[in-house]
């Protein structure tokens, strides 16, 4: 799969136009992870997007001494490091590989020049951003009731 289908195949993307699609296609670099390999640590700066191609991630955070909270599995089309990419903060999570992992992998410097150039794709972003956070809320009302 190309760099643009997998664009087009994704949820955080999948809605930008074709042309913005493009653009970002044109930024991205494929980089490759064995499994057990560290992608980021959490609290680390962020410097990438990734955008898997094949193979899954798993995402979690340190909470004792070897001892590891499992917060999600990423597989191909899945998109991970979106919440660095966008506000600068540090990573809330770390992400490994589970097995041979293929990403797309897209810098934090360039699309910001991209976005820059291009402002009306942070408005399509945006609105693909809040779509994501009105799910997790509703998603946690309805958790917060089966826990009571």
């Amino acid at each position: 799969m190309d760099a643009l289908e997998l664009l087009m195949s994704s949820v955080l993307f999948s809605e930008l136009s074709k042309p913005h699609l493009e653009s970002i296609a044109h930024l991205t670099e494929v980089k490759n992870f064995a499994p057990d390999e560290l992608l980021f640590r959490e609290g680390d700066d962020s410097d990438y997007c990734y955008l898997i191609n094949s193979g899954r991630i798993e995402l979690f955070r340190e909470v004792r001494l070897q001892k590891k909270m499992i917060i999600a599995e990423k597989k191909k089309g899945d998109v991970l490091g979106e919440l660095s990419l966008i506000d600068g903060f540090p990573r809330s999570a770390s992400a490994a590989a589970l097995e041979p992992t293929q990403t797309l992998a897209l810098s934090k410097k360039e699309f910001n020049v991209l976005l820059k150039k291009h402002p009306e794709m942070s408005i399509e972003l945006l609105s693909i951003v809040i779509s994501h956070l009105r799910k997790a809320n509703d998603d946690l009302y309805i958790a917060s009731f089966l826990l009571t």
